[in-house]
């Protein structure tokens, strides 16, 4: 990629950025509309330092900073669902109570637990195109024992 002034990467980044937008964050249609591959338009907006901070900028001046995406996600991970319940019959006709139940809405709170897990680097999602994604996760310690005192060969069952 070559290089450009200050200036004029920050234009391109802008342009650039603005695009993606228009094109409802899709980066199929953008890459389609510059002409090159979906994995360039990736590569573009996870490696070039200029596109990031002005696409971190734009999403600020639509007021979506730090601290409204963390306290949205805690609100996610403390979803709940409103359940309604039905009252017994009267008359053969069911009545609709106003009494409602507040319980723990689990598949909204794992989608968030996950896209925190994500952000937060502890698990990747190598999705291959055909809807199954292998997530693997990343731990603090080696999997490989460095020498082979440490591995035992006799099997105990």
């Amino acid at each position: 990629m070559p290089r450009y002034r200050p200036e004029t990467e920050k234009l391109k980044a802008k342009i650039l950025t603005k695009a993606y937008i228009k094109s409802g964050f899709n980066q199929s249609r953008l890459a389609e509309k510059e002409g090159v591959t979906s994995q360039a338009i990736n590569q573009r907006f996870s490696h070039n330092r200029a596109i990031k901070k002005t696409f971190a900028e734009m999403m600020s001046k639509a007021g979506i900073t730090d601290t409204y995406l963390r306290k949205k996600m805690k609100e996610g991970l403390e979803a709940n669902r409103v359940v309604g319940y039905l009252n017994n019959k009267v008359d053969g006709v069911q009545k609709v109570s106003d009494e409602f139940v507040e319980t723990p809405d689990m598949h909204c709170r794992h989608k968030y637990l996950v896209t925190a897990l994500e952000v937060k680097g502890h698990i990747k999602h190598n999705g291959n195109g055909k809807g199954i994604s292998i997530v693997n996760i990343m731990y603090g310690y080696r999997v490989n024992a460095p020498d082979s005192s440490i591995r035992s060969t006799a099997r105990t069952s």
